[in-house]
């Protein structure tokens, strides 16, 4: 129903700006990485890789340590949605398509932030067969690399360093 209810959204959109004139534009992120980000979900799992050692608790990873998802941290989202407003858009839908990362390198670039973290692996088989399955379709985000002149400004690196802080920083707001 999520899919369902996206592209009815994007569908109706488009309808209003051609007919209405209303001033509409989808955004397909990627997973969104971000601090205090809770509850379910596939992607929820790289979100709790970070935020959980940041909190001095093991993180549990339920996928296979080799599944691999586009990402970006939502700062870099927040720029973006903050950008629209100053601009002429062109098309009605964009892609983004972040930073592809597996959930072994998330864990090792938390390793390398805190030394003490424990991240281990208990993967739900039909979870990660179904990010598996949704990996092999790449996004393509060069429309919005080129209309909106946007990048990531946040690497992997940059966003894990960031997510940390701000985690540690404010232990009890992202609980």
């Amino acid at each position: 129903m999520y899919g369902v209810g996206k592209v009815c959204s994007e569908v109706m959109g488009v309808y209003y700006r051609r007919r209405r004139n209303v001033n509409f534009v989808s955004l397909r992120f990627p997973a969104l990485i971000g601090p205090g980000r809770t509850g379910t979900g596939m992607t929820i799992y790289a979100n709790n890789i970070i935020q959980y050692p940041a909190q001095g608790i093991k993180a549990i990873c339920n996928v296979d340590s080799d599944i691999t998802i586009p990402m970006l941290y939502i700062k870099d989202a927040t720029r973006l949605l903050g950008s629209l407003l100053e601009r002429d858009i062109n098309e009605p839908a964009y892609n983004l398509d972040g930073f592809w990362v597996s959930a072994q390198e998330l864990a090792l670039l938390v390793q390398n932030e805190i030394p003490s973290a424990v991240i281990e692996y208990d993967p739900d088989t039909e979870l990660s067969f179904l990010l598996k399955f949704l990996s092999m379709m790449e996004g393509d985000d060069a429309l919005v690399r080129k209309d909106l002149d946007f990048r990531p400004e946040y690497t992997p690196e940059k966003f894990v360093k960031d997510f940390v802080s701000e985690v540690q920083r404010n232990p009890n707001y992202h609980v």
